[in-house]
């Protein structure tokens, strides 16, 4: 009988504040290794951010940069999934970020936590029959 190799899933835990992230900016924080596979994700809002109107975190990739998350309310403490991951794995190594956008007033608090899960095929952790 054929062996396979197990992969324990690798997690991404980055703490993030409202100074990390500058309105309308891109940040990249997580580099997804070449040909990893994508299982999921979750922007955590820990303390809420008192910006003036809106304020809002969005996750995904430089290339679409609200592809997980679009326009999370960060002025509400809670968790937002990531949605649309990919049905394979990634052909080139990928960086997800996070893109936050004020209207009003500048915060003067905020906080989160940026949750990446993926695994690596290839990369053997053990083998089980």
């Amino acid at each position: 009988m054929k062996t396979y190799p197990r992969q324990f899933s690798r997690w991404a835990v980055i703490p993030f504040s409202y100074t990390d992230l500058p309105t309308g900016v891109f940040v990249p924080l997580v580099k997804l290794p070449l040909g990893s596979y994508l299982v999921s994700g979750t922007v955590i809002k820990e303390t809420a951010s008192n910006a003036g109107t809106t304020d809002t975190v969005s996750a995904g990739t430089q290339a679409a940069p609200t592809g997980y998350v679009n326009a999370s309310d960060f002025k509400t403490a809670g968790r937002t999934d990531f949605t649309g991951l990919p049905a394979s794995k990634s052909v080139i190594a990928s960086t997800i970020g996070l893109t936050r956008t004020v209207v009003g007033a500048a915060a003067t608090q905020g906080a989160g936590v940026l949750l990446v899960q993926y695994v690596c095929p290839g990369v053997e952790d053990e083998v089980k029959a």
